[in-house]
């Protein structure tokens, strides 16, 4: 996998059963309830409309930890901007996997009911966010066998919107990756269409404790940087870990 870029195509079905407890969770449904069983009676009838256009395909590539050095991750001549990566120290990420996935879309139309809509757009939230799971896990069993190393982990997800990475990086991740071999593109902006998509990356480390503080993950970005952040420095535990 290293540098190389490679297109992975998910299976629906495979996907399924965890996108399914995504879904109910999302829409805080309690099927303990009649009501809400009638609701989701209508959900599994939104995502058989829509099933055609889900179609979970993924770039994915694994880059050298050094790529972050000086608190900042280069490549080609490239920084990706994120404050985050300047808490990190120099040696001690061991693998980058960096990532485009989308879901596609769960297939709805502007003459369906507004229910309808909506539960085709949390079906289309919930597989990407499966997916993207899916990928860390194997992302996590890669770094383990390439290193030969048990006690290697991921960090937590850094991507766009997270750890003080701009919007905007959407488009530097997409062009890194050819996400237009998925069908995937992105607006001035950042949005990327499909909306159901998705760029980030993982860091896998021997020592989780380097990872910036959980406090970090919702940042927006602090121009001045972490050094300026009243959370920035404060280090604790990392919430998320794939095992």
């Amino acid at each position: 996998m290293k540098d190389a870029i490679q297109k992975i195509t998910l299976n629906e079905q495979d996907l399924y059963e965890e996108a399914l407890g995504y879904f109910i969770r999302y829409s805080g449904l309690d099927l303990t309830k009649g009501k809400h069983r009638r609701m989701m009676d209508a959900a599994y009838q939104a995502r058989e409309a829509g099933l055609s256009g889900i179609d979970v395909r993924a770039v994915v590539s694994r880059w050298d930890g050094s790529c972050i050095s000086g608190g900042a991750l280069a490549r080609d001549g490239e920084t990706l901007a994120c404050n985050a990566f300047s808490q990190i120290p120099d040696g001690a990420v061991q693998f980058i996997y960096a990532f485009v996935v989308t879901a596609g879309e769960c297939v709805s139309t502007e003459g369906d009911p507004i229910t309808m809509q909506l539960f085709a757009h949390t079906w289309g939230t919930a597989y990407v966010d499966v997916a993207r799971i899916a990928l860390a896990k194997a992302f996590c069993a890669d770094a383990r066998r390439s290193l030969s190393k048990s006690d290697i982990q991921l960090s937590s997800y850094f991507g766009p919107g997270f750890y003080g990475m701009p919007m905007t990086e959407n488009q530097r991740l997409c062009a890194w990756l050819h996400a237009e071999s998925i069908g995937v593109t992105t607006k001035d902006n950042g949005l990327m269409l499909p909306l159901k998509s998705c760029s980030g990356l993982y860091l896998a480390m021997s020592d989780l404790s380097a990872m910036p503080p959980e406090s970090c993950e919702a940042c927006v970005g602090n121009p001045k940087g972490c050094a300026y952040c009243r959370n920035g420095m404060r280090k604790a535990n990392v919430a998320e870990v794939i095992k």
